[in-house]
């Protein structure tokens, strides 16, 4: 259990890493989730007493914007190397 809990954090900082980066590479996405932050309902039982969305159909969201941020932060990347490379 530790070992999945270590992964899932190492995961998690990957994760926050690509978000940083897409945030910075692209303002439009910037001001999307900026907009997507603002509006998402609140189900208070959050570590910081609420900074959590509500759990409804949102977890489905979330995860499929993830696969978006991942395809283009692959898509970035790719693009700097053919760049770099070429």
């Amino acid at each position: 259990m530790k070992g999945r809990l270590g992964s899932l954090r190492r995961e998690r900082r990957v994760l926050d890493e690509m978000e940083r980066v897409l945030r910075r590479e692209c303002p439009e996405l910037e001001a999307a989730m900026t907009l997507l932050d603002a509006h998402a309902p609140r189900d208070g039982r959050g570590p910081d007493g609420g900074d959590r969305p509500a759990a409804t159909g949102q977890e489905v969201g979330a995860w499929e914007l993830v696969g978006v941020l991942a395809a283009m932060a692959t898509f970035v990347m790719i693009m700097i190397a053919v760049t770099l490379w070429g």
